[in-house]
């Protein structure tokens, strides 16, 4: 009996271990799996997909740029000393670079756009032909006869010396209004005069105005009391 129950407690002694030995292969296994599907180093990639995307609109903003230089030196839409207006900015070209354009506003303010928003908008060239028209509009009363305003418009014109003779400058009725009669007067000048064309001929619509008796209205209403 002592030899019998030696031998059983050796055999579950035995299989005990071995299915211990047994237990922890199968957890190893399933832990070495599970390792296995989970990704390396995940925080590294994701900041290389960041750097490759933002290196990638860099890229792309800066090759738009060199091709709008590109365009702008081959196409010649201006040239420095211009007015122009591009890009939604006015003003007189100061540099032409490969990347931005640089013009110098009337208020004296130096403005850089980028060569790729000119190229895609409209330009105005200001500067670019020898002569300008200059069109102003005022306005003149109702009790004025309309060939005395244009007439004295006509001599304002053809007396100033910087308006050229040709074209011969035009001065017609432009519309009728609730309070007076729109006048609009159109004359061509050198492309340098224009400003000192326009504001001498805007100054002297006052006084001219005066000295012929012809009144300038503007808005008003006549209030009329009635007794009963």
């Amino acid at each position: 009996m002592g030899i019998s129950a030696s031998v059983l407690r050796f055999r579950y002694l035995s299989t005990s271990s071995e299915d211990l030995m047994v237990s922890s292969r199968r957890y190893r296994r399933r832990m070495t799996r599970h390792t296995r599907k989970l990704p390396r180093h995940p925080p590294a990639k994701a900041h290389f997909r960041l750097l490759g995307l933002a290196f990638s609109l860099a890229l792309q903003n800066f090759l738009s740029n060199v091709a709008g230089g590109m365009q702008l030196l081959a196409s010649h839409p201006f040239v420095v000393g211009d007015f122009v207006d591009a890009g939604g900015c006015s003003g007189t070209v100061e540099e032409i670079g490969m990347f931005y354009t640089k013009l110098a506003t009337l208020d004296n303010k130096l403005v850089q756009l980028p060569n790729s928003t000119i190229v895609s908008a409209n330009i105005t060239n200001f500067s670019s032909q020898p002569t300008r028209r200059v069109e102003l509009k005022v306005s003149a009363s109702y009790d004025a006869p309309t060939e005395q305003v244009i007439s004295l418009l006509g001599r304002m014109a053809a007396d100033h010396a910087l308006v050229l003779d040709d074209p011969e400058p035009i001065v017609h009725v432009d519309s009728y209004g609730d309070n007076a009669i729109s006048y609009v007067m159109r004359v061509w000048c050198a492309n340098a005069d224009y400003w000192t064309v326009y504001h001498d001929l805007m100054d002297g619509f006052k006084p001219a105005f005066d000295r012929a008796g012809i009144g300038m209205t503007y808005p008003h209403v006549n209030v009329h009391m009635v007794d009963r």
